[in-house]
């Protein structure tokens, strides 16, 4: 053999093992394609029947909240005409007929009342058909379900629904919300609501769009009883066996490609919801399985997405990764920041700790100085210099506790009843001889039309005005200075007011405006280094009135004056919130609770000067000993005292005296610190700052008591959750999503006729102060608000259920007060969201 040859044959004999090496590689290359390929198509696969699943599903959810509506109806009209005084206290037949047969013919249903017994008798039946002698029959021949009806509700006391059942007179299919009662003259009977099962049909008719899902409803018996088509070939047909053991566990879901009933036959993807007001009721929505389905899913978009998501994955790991560094640096300086707020909000605090050790010195010495000033009949021009450093010097050290703890973000307002006219007064006497010494006049500008009562926090409105006035009498070398107050826009129960300090002094440029209003914020000019200051005043007004839901304006020019104003929108108070004016606690016996005896017997001094008969204790075990004794108007306590202090005499009290009839009051040296809001919460009705400011003191409490003594909402004051929003529109908008227009004006109309039977069910039993009753009828109404998104009705509906389990029947009055209203604006805001935006901009309502 020639080389040749041998060259030849060594080719031919080495071909077949590359083309088994080349096709390996291709194979290799292949395997990643067609792994993910398989991964795209179940992918899919489960996106697509997910999404069928939660369609049928969200189909039965609406079809069962539009019954639950319906049996809610029937229910709740029951429960009013069992508890009809015609029937329980007199039997008035024909009141029973004209007021609830009315209701019940609203709502397409009729009352019929049946005397229980060996023989059962229908005494009243105001159905249209129903015949002049109503039947009697045997125990034995009456419905089974109506029977097994009686008995639940004779043990429960509560109406219920029956199973679907022939009626008597009616030889259709019925459905009837019954309750057991006794009759005034003795007799055992049951009222019953019915409507006839077609009606059922024809709303779940209403709710399903030609082409679209079949809504069918199943009984306890498993039967089916509505149907939104057909229901005359399904009336009374048990249910599929599919749905048995959903009906067993009472679980809502969905299932796919099942087989229909008999009736219908098919194949149909489902989705069941159980009832909330009918135990063991269930509605089923049915959709035909689409042909084909999982043929041609591999080959949707979600596939060839998944596809060239792996030829983009490398690009999106190296854009992930980039995010991820981003993401890490925001957080380290979003925790760096976080950091330095707790460290600040620290400072805060501890700087507010320290109050009492401070200021408590610093109150002794000027209570004393002003004590030894008052006894010496001769000079006194060495005292008053130390009195006048020692009030310097507290007010500084108040400037800083304030500024701390304003930055700390605690700052909580405490409304009580104010006289602006006085709180005038007082400022004009305050600020009056500093004035006068500068040769300033002072002016009073009061609007003739300020309501003579309003609720505002008086110590930190009086703090800003005095602030401002002060400030004015230090930059104004002539002229005069002005305290404004102006009325503008009165409104129901409110009223807004402008308040203005208006001076003639140096006046401010506009750029050194932000300037000033910041802390420590002093300009480099000759006035104001011949004045002495902290810098802090205005950035502490700034702060407060931030707080307060307003802000500072300055009008200002150079050498001609400043105007510093604000605007408050405040509640208007009427009756007998004002206070004597010479003595505002005069009849009011006080027990005061301070460990230390030179502010104990200053304070001691201003409330008995206030017409006020005080009872002084050393310590909390002290008060505790005389609180076995007396029983006083108010208590008023110090917060750190040896021994028991007032925190722990407070929760003390709560233990011991959870009902008692005086308000406890806390008078300290923390300015509305931490310790402070721990008094708040242990249970302190107030809390005041030391030396005692007695107008104050006296209007809180004052409120106190034209309030019953208690701090509960007044009558159409408004109740927490007032500036929720009144409708949840993500919800809302979820409900009504895949429903044409009509079907969305019928669901609205169902709410707001439901809701206005539930108002009224509450409003009767409240008004027979019947707690429980209103717990259940709040929480029946509090579901459905919930599921239509009512967001404010909602939040109303839920302090009345709970408060009604406290049996406090005062306060859910004050708290049912406005629901009508509420309903009347949720509904108008419903139907807006119907509407197609006229624009692009949006307005929501609050």
């Amino acid at each position: 053999m020639n080389t040749k040859t041998a060259s030849i044959m060594h080719e031919e004999h080495n071909l077949p093992r590359s083309n088994r090496l080349r096709a390996l590689r291709y194979a290799a290359a292949l395997v990643p394609a067609a792994a993910l390929l398989i991964v795209a198509v179940l992918i899919n696969a489960y996106h697509y029947e997910t999404e069928r699943a939660r369609h049928v599903e969200d189909n039965a959810r609406l079809a069962a909240v539009s019954v639950d509506i319906r049996l809610g109806q029937l229910l709740e009209l029951t429960s009013f005409c069992a508890t009809s005084p015609a029937l329980i206290e007199r039997v008035d037949l024909e009141s029973v007929a004209a007021n609830c047969g009315r209701y019940a013919s609203r709502i397409g249903a009729w009352v019929v009342l049946v005397e229980t017994g060996e023989t059962h008798r229908q005494i009243l039946n105001t159905l249209e058909d129903a015949p002049e002698v109503l039947p009697v029959y045997s125990r034995e021949n009456e419905q089974g379900p109506l029977l097994a009806l009686e008995e639940r509700s004779r043990k429960s006391g509560e109406p219920g629904i029956a199973d679907i059942f022939t009626g008597i007179i009616l030889p259709e299919g019925i459905v009837s919300a019954g309750q057991f009662l006794r009759l005034a003259d003795g007799r055992d009977a049951m009222v019953y609501i019915s409507v006839p099962a077609w009606a059922l049909s024809d709303q779940l008719a209403e709710l399903a769009a030609p082409g679209g899902p079949i809504f069918a409803l199943i009984d306890p018996s498993r039967r089916i009883v509505a149907r939104s088509v057909g229901i005359e070939r399904a009336m009374f047909a048990d249910a599929p066996d599919w749905l048995l053991g959903f009906m067993d566990t009472g679980a809502a879901g969905a299932s796919l490609g099942v087989p229909g009933p008999e009736v219908i036959g098919g194949t149909w993807d489902a989705g069941y919801q159980p009832l909330e007001s009918a135990q063991g009721w269930m509605v089923a929505a049915l959709e035909p399985t689409p042909v084909g389905a999982r043929l041609w899913a591999p080959i949707s978009l979600p596939s060839g997405v998944t596809l060239v998501g792996f030829f983009l994955s490398g690009l999106l790991l190296w854009g992930f990764s980039c995010r991820d560094q981003a993401a890490r640096k925001v957080e380290e300086e979003r925790r760096a920041k976080e950091e330095a707020e707790r460290r600040n909000q620290e400072k805060s605090r501890l700087l507010a700790s320290f109050s009492h050790d401070i200021r408590s010195p610093l109150i002794s010495l000027i209570g004393s100085l002003e004590m030894i000033e008052e006894g010496r009949s001769g000079p006194t021009s060495q005292i008053r210099p130390a009195h006048a450093a020692a009030e310097a010097l507290l007010q500084l050290v108040d400037d800083i506790l304030e500024f701390s703890f304003l930055g700390s973000g605690e700052l909580t307002l405490h409304p009580s009843p104010v006289d602006l006219r006085q709180l005038a007064s007082t400022l004009s006497d305050q600020i009056r001889l500093p004035a006068a010494r500068k040769g300033l006049a002072f002016r009073l500008d009061l609007d003739t039309d300020l309501p003579p009562v309003v609720e505002v926090d008086r110590l930190r409105l009086q703090q800003v005005l005095s602030n401002l006035l002060t400030n004015a009498v230090k930059y104004s070398e002539k002229g005069s200075v002005t305290l404004r107050i102006r009325q503008e826009g009165p409104a129901s129960g409110s009223v807004t007011l402008d308040m203005a300090v208006i001076d003639t002094g140096v006046g401010l440029a506009p750029e050194d405006i932000p300037r000033i209003l910041r802390e420590f914020g002093r300009l480099e000019r000759e006035a104001e280094r011949r004045e002495t200051g902290s810098g802090l005043g205005l950035a502490i007004v700034q702060r407060i009135l931030h707080g307060m839901g307003t802000t500072l304006e300055v009008e200002s020019a150079p050498g001609q004056g400043s105007t510093f104003h604000f605007r408050l929108t405040l509640a208007v108070l009427t009756g007998g919130a004002a206070c004597n004016a010479s003595q505002p606690l005069s009849d009011t016996m006080i027990l005061y609770a301070e460990d230390e005896p030179v502010i104990r017997q200053v304070t001691v001094r201003r409330l008995e000067e206030a017409g006020a008969r005080v009872v002084s204790a050393v310590d909390g075990e002290d008060a505790l000993r005389q609180l076995a004794h007396i029983t006083p108007d108010l208590l008023l306590i110090d917060l750190q005292m040896p021994g028991l202090a007032g925190v722990g005499l407070i929760s003390r009290l709560q233990e011991t005296a959870p009902n008692r009839a005086y308000p406890v009051f806390v008078l300290t040296s923390h300015i509305s610190g931490p310790q402070a809001a721990e008094a708040r919460a242990a249970g302190a009705d107030a809390v005041f700052t030391k030396p005692v400011q007695v107008a104050a003191l006296a209007a809180a409490f004052e409120a106190r008591r034209v309030n019953g003594g208690r701090s509960t909402p007044r009558t159409g004051e408004a109740p927490d959750g007032a500036d929720d929003p009144l409708l949840g529109l993500v919800t809302f908008e979820e409900i009504i999503s895949g429903m044409d227009s009509s079907k969305r004006d019928f669901l609205v109309t169902e709410f707001e006729e439901t809701m206005r039977g539930e108002l009224a069910a509450l409003q009767t039993a409240i008004r027979a102060d019947n707690m429980t009753q209103t717990n259940k009828v709040a929480h029946r109404a509090l579901g459905l608000c919930l599921v239509m998104g009512a967001v404010r009705l909602a939040g109303r509906l839920r302090r009345i259920e709970e408060t009604a389990v406290t049996g406090d029947a005062e306060i859910v009055r004050g708290l049912a007060t406005g629901l009508g209203q509420i309903l009347t604006s949720t509904v108008s805001e419903m139907r807006s969201a119907l509407k197609p935006p006229a624009s692009s901009s949006h307005t929501a309502n609050s």
